[in-house]
Parts: structure tokens; C-alpha cells; sequence
């Protein structure tokens, strides 16, 4: 506010007084040089402290031109603090006139201190001269009802005419519903453009909460005009604070709803990524429940997580993985969820049951995460199945999570857990199986399967998991891992080839890699009409095998460990056998041409024999130029 110094008194008798204990004006309404006030308007004036009202009502006066109003003709009404004092002419005001408000220094609080000062403020009237007795009202809210925003939030209320600051300030509430939090005037602070006014709370406003925004009848004034007109019509309103989530219920949720706060949830996972993108939220969280639909995710629904298994009737507070899943299926689409030309998308708790040929299909994308998932990529009859297929895609992330290529189902052609062509794939803490129990394959059975088409980056690296298959396989082979062209990290893993009819079983199958690591690991080849353990062949280099125990499996013929033509270094691992072929075994066998130049390292490992096959057991046995070949 203005102090004017137009009538100044002496101060001497009030010289040592600090400034700060003074008592002075800490609001006026109407506010100072404000045009177009009613003739008939009420003055509201604030002082921060209790007020001797005698002193100050025979120090304060209006006054215009050279003209001062008398006082009988003037009206002075006090809060019951003493700090609010209405002034209420009882005449109309000349129109079209400045006013001038002045409160002398002979004002004094309770304490007896006086005003430092001369206090003035000058409005001008309006020039009708008609007194105002229409009642004001809210025209806009913002936030608006159950309108969502984040906790740095300022709360603007747009009035249909010029109102009493004072009278809007000192009634304003800002609560939340369960009356945990309450903004007033007297935390937070208030700005007024136009007939806007705009508070804004003293600190953040909790996330994830309903507020409300009101006015209070039961003060000692009420929100109204300057004419003293109170306020009529809705004067409250309803907002969420935001955690910058999408919310998704199946039995409570509606389309309709925007889905940012737990009591608005939309009911298909679909419309909640789409919601996401629309309010540029990260997070979609979806309740337990079975969710018959198609996932689409683009590059506009980059850095998206979906988060299921939130227990119905538990406000989404509560997870329960393992027996309430949120489940994905579309059974009339090629996969249940594809995610294409995009990046930083995360699955999280999610169960996806396969479309017509798998669960997912990731294409050209990077940074995929799948984490507390299961995919299921067929439990029906079919030509193919695939748990999860990728191409051209970098850093796929599969982590404390279960894939199945078939489960309990009968499929004629291959079966994939994981097929990865010209990708980057990280599994670890996760089960990948290519047939699940009950489970056949007519055609070859991949659990884990990379290859390098396109001649760019392919790897794999496998830590802390388990990849098996315990359904069964026809008349072509079945691989545990399968790697062309791709470089490989299997470390600390339980690894089995599969159970083939009259085909071959693979533990691990190595082509054309020019860096591996295999170490740590349980491998057993399985069953086949011929089983390896590992099968390195192709030119791949750089091969380093250690502190693994190998097994071939059961086959007429098995090998623990097959090199062809590659180079390798095998070194420290416990046991290295052929298992329990029916006729010829090996631990290792390795095998290089006259013409290439590779070099096999055999060194420091505890236990290579050929195992108990009844025809010949070989605990090694090489085939080549002995220059390549190096055994310790």
C-alpha cells in the first residue's frame, strides 16, 4: 500500500519506536488509483495487528476535491480480531470522482504505538450514478473440476465483476478432502490481474490428492463486491493433484474418464496408453483382470511403462504379481503387443498371452524392458509360435521374468521363446522355455534363438537363468540356445537343449561368433537322436569356455563339447562328458581343416570323459592339424 506524506505530524515522541513494531495498513480494498468503483462501495481496511478502533475511527475520513465527508455520514463495523474495519458510507459517493481514504497518525494499535505515518489511498468512481446491487460470481476455475494438475499448482478464480480483495483473501479455503492440508491467507500468498485473483500455497501441494477450492460464510465477512454484494451462485470446485500416472481398471474404469487419478480410471489398457501420450505421463498402472485387446506402441508412446497386477479394491496401492495378473490377449491379431520404431518402454507384471503367432513383436526398437512378466506364445493349436520375437532392435532387457514359445499346445511348425534377429537381448533371473509342459513341436524348438541377418550388432548375454524345455519335440532338432553370427555372455545359468523325437538337442549351438563367454554354467544337451552339450562351429573365435559343468544329454551318439573348425579356449571346468549315450559318447570332440587356422586350448579342467555309452566313450578326441590344438 501507499503511504502518503501529505499531512505530516512531529515524531519525536515516538522517534525510538522501531519501524517494524508500527503499526500500519496491510490491505485496502478498493485497491489504490482502481476506476469504475460503485458509488455505493464499502471500504475494507486490514491491519496485521489489533487496533484501538476509537483512535482510529477519529483519525480516518474520505474526502474528494476539497471536500470531507462527515462523519455521520460514514459507518465504521470492526472483525472480532480489531484488524478488519469496514467502512460503509452511508450516502452515495459522488460519480466520477476521486476518493481519497486517509487514516492520520493519531491511529494507535493496542499496544498504543502509533501509525509512523499518514496512511492514503485514492479511488475513483464510477460514473453512473445508479448504485450497484447486482451480486457477483465465479465465471472460471483453475484448476476446474476434477480437473487434474501437478502439486506446483496456483489456483486462479475469475470473477464476473471487481471484487473486494480483502473480502476474497480473508474467506478463501484451499483443502484437501481429508482436511490433512488447508491453505488460507495466512499460508500462501495472493495476487490480483484484473478480476482474477491468483493464490498461490506456500508450499506443494501433496501428490495423488482431491482438493477443494471454497469460500467461508462463517467469518466475520464474506467473499463479495465492492458494493458489499456477496457472492452468489457455485462457489466451490474440485481438483486432483497428480502423480503423472494413468490409471486402468477393467470392472471400474470408463473410457470416457481422463484416467489420471485411481477414482477416474479408463478400462482398456489401449485408451490408458493413449491418455498417457495425450497428458505426456510416463506411467500406466493396470488392475488385475483379463484385457481382450491389441497393444500398439509407436514412437509416440516412447518412455511409456505399463505396470500391471494392482489388486481390484485396493485404490491401486497394492500389487499382487503372482496371483492377481493383469493379462494381455488378442486372439484375432498376429501378437498381442508390438512395439515398433520406438524406445524406453517397460513391462512390468504383466501376463501376455499369445495372438495368432506370439506374445510380442519388437521391431526397431531400443531399450525394452520386460520385467516380472510371463509370456505365454501359444496354449492353442498352431502353425508357429513365438513368446517374443525382435528384429534390428537394441538392448531388450528381460529380467526376473517367464517365456513360454508353446504351452500345453500342439504346434506344427517351430517354436520360439525368444527369436532375435540383428538385436541386442539381455536376459537375466528369468525362465525361458521353448515348449512348456504338455507342450509339441512338429517343426525345430528354439528356447532362446539370435542371428545376425543383417550383419550389423547381434549379442546375447544370459546371467542367473533358466532356459529349458520340458515338452517335447518331433522330427527336427531343439536348442536351448541358438546364436548365428552374434556375440554371446551366458554366465551362471542352467541351460537344457530340449527333448527331440528324432531330431538333434542342442544345450548351446554357436555359428559364426567372433566373441563368446561361457562360464559358470549347467548345460545338458538333452534328448535327440544325437545331443551336444555345446556345438561351436562356423570360424567363430574368441570362444572362451571355463568353470562350466557339460553334459551331451541322452542320444544313440552324444557330445559334451563338438568344435568344428573354430577357435576356443576351454579351460577350468569341473565336468565335460557325453553323458549316457546308448552307443558312441564324447567329452570333447574337436575338429579343424588343413586349410584354416584356428587354434583349440584345452587346459585345467577336473573331469573330461566320455560317459557310459555301451558301444565307445571318447573323453577326447581331436581330428585336424595338431598345431592347432593345445591340451594341458
Amino acid at each position: 500500500m501507499i503511504f502518503g506524506c501529505s499531512s505530516r505530524e512531529p515524531l519525536l515522541d515516538r522517534a525510538l519506536i522501531p519501524t517494524d513494531a508500527a503499526p500500519h495498513i496491510s490491505n485496502i480494498s478498493p485497491d489504490e488509483n482502481l476506476n469504475n468503483v460503485p458509488i455505493n462501495t464499502l471500504i475494507h481496511i486490514e491491519f496485521p495487528d489489533p487496533m484501538d478502533t476509537d483512535s482510529v475511527e477519529n483519525n480516518t475520513y474520505l474526502k474528494y476535491d476539497d471536500t470531507i465527508i462527515d462523519k455521520s455520514n460514514l459507518s465504521f463495523t470492526w472483525d472480532t480480531t480489531k484488524t478488519l474495519l469496514t467502512i460503509d458510507p452511508l450516502i452515495d459517493l459522488p460519480p466520477g470522482t476521486e476518493i481519497t481514504v486517509v487514516i492520520e497518525t493519531g491511529a494507535v494499535n493496542q499496544q498504543g504505538i502509533h501509525l509512523i505515518e499518514p496512511f492514503t489511498c485514492t479511488f475513483t468512481t464510477t460514473t453512473s450514478a445508479q448504485p450497484h446491487s447486482t451480486s457477483p460470481t465465479i465465471i472460471a476455475l483453475d484448476p476446474s473440476c476434477i480437473q487434474g494438475t501437478d502439486s506446483e499448482v496456483q489456483i486462479q478464480v475469475t470473477f464476473s465483476e471487481e471484487m473486494s480483495h480483502i473480502s476474497v483473501e480473508k474467506t478463501f479455503i484451499l483443502a484437501s478432502t481429508d482436511n490433512q492440508e488447508i491453505y488460507t491467507h495466512t499460508n500462501g500468498s495472493f495476487s490480483w490481474n484484473g478480476t482474477t485473483m491468483i493464490f498461490t500455497p506456500e508450499s506443494s501441494l501433496s501428490m495423488d490428492k482431491e482438493y477443494i477450492i471454497s469460500f467461508s460464510t462463517s467469518t466475520d465477512i464474506v467473499p463479495q463486491d465492492l458494493a458489499g454484494n456477496p457472492l452468489t451462485g457455485s462457489t466451490s470446485s474440485r481438483f486432483y493433484t497428480l502423480e503423472n500416472k494413468i490409471y486402468v481398471s477393467p470392472t471400474n474404469g470408463d473410457d470416457n474418464n481422463p484416467g489420471y487419478h485411481k477414482t477416474l480410471p479408463v478400462k482398456t489398457i489401449a485408451r490408458g496408453i493413449q491418455r498417457a501420450v495425450t497428458y505426456g505421463y510416463d506411467l500406466v498402472k493396470i488392475e488385475e483382470g483379463i484385457y481382450t485387446e491389441t497393444i500398439n506402441l509407436g514412437s509416440q508412446e516412447g518412455g511409456i511403462t505399463i505396470e500391471g497386477a494392482y489388486v481390484s479394491g485396493t485404490n491401486f496401492n497394492s500389487r499382487d504379481i503372482d496371483n492377481k495378473p493383469t493379462i494381455i490377449q488378442s486372439p484375432t491379431s498376429e501378437y498381442s503387443i508390438t512395439t515398433s520404431d520406438t524406445s524406453n518402454i517397460k513391462f512390468d507384471g504383466v501376463l501376455i498371452k499369445g495372438g495368432i503367432a506370439g506374445g510380442i513383436k519388437i521391431q526397431n526398437c531400443s531399450n525394452v524392458t520386460l520385467i516380472y512378466c510371463t509370456i505365454y506364445g501359444s496354449e492353442t493349436t498352431a502353425n508357429s509360435a513365438e513368446g517374443l520375437i525382435a528384429s534390428d532392435s537394441n538392448s531388450i532387457n528381460i529380467i526376473d521374468s517367464t517365456i513360454y514359445g508353446a504351452n500345453g499346445a500342439s504346434i506344427t511348425g517351430d517354436v520360439y521363446g525368444i527369436k532375435a534377429s540383428s538385436s541386442s537381448v539381455s536376459v537375466s533371473n528369468s525362465t525361458i522355455s521353448a515348449l512348456e509342459a504338455g507342450a509339441y513341436a512338429s517343426g525345430a524348438s528354439y528356447s532362446i534363438y539370435i542371428d545376425n541377418t543383417s550383419n550389423t550388432t547381434a549379442s546375447l548375454n544370459i546371467q542367473s537363468s533358466d532356459i529349458n524345455q520340458s515338452g517335447s519335440g518331433g522330427d527336427t532338432s531343439s536348442y536351448g540356445v541358438f546364436t548365428d553370427g552374434a556375440d554371446i555372455d551366458i554366465t551362471g545359468s542352467t541351460i537344457y537343449g530340449g527333448n527331440s523325437s528324432s531330431g538333434y538337442s542342442f544345450g548351446i549351438y554357436i555359428n559364426q561368433s567372433n566373441n563368446g563367454t561361457i562360464s559358470g554354467n549347467t548345460i545338458t544337451g538333452g534328448v535327440g537322436t544325437t545331443s551336444y552339450g555345446v556345438y561351436v562351429e562356423g570360424g567363430s573365435s574368441d570362444i572362451t569356455i571355463s568353470v562350466n559343468s557339460i553334459k551331451g544329454g541322452v542320444a544313440p551318439t552324444s557330445y559334451g563339447l563338438y568344435i568344428d573348425n573354430s577357435s576356443i579356449t576351454v579351460t577350468s571346468n569341473t565336468l565335460i562328458t557325453g553323458d549316457s549315450g546308448s552307443n558312441t559318447n564324447y567329452g570333447i570332440y574337436a575338429f579343424t581343416d588343413d586349410s584354416a587356422q584356428y587354434q583349440v586350448t584345452i587346459s585345467n579342467n577336473t573331469d573330461i570323459n566320455g560317459g557310459s555309452g555301451t558301444t565307445s566313450n571318447y573323453g577326447i578326441s581331436i581330428k585336424g592339424t595338431w598345431d592347432s590344438f593345445t591340451v594341458e
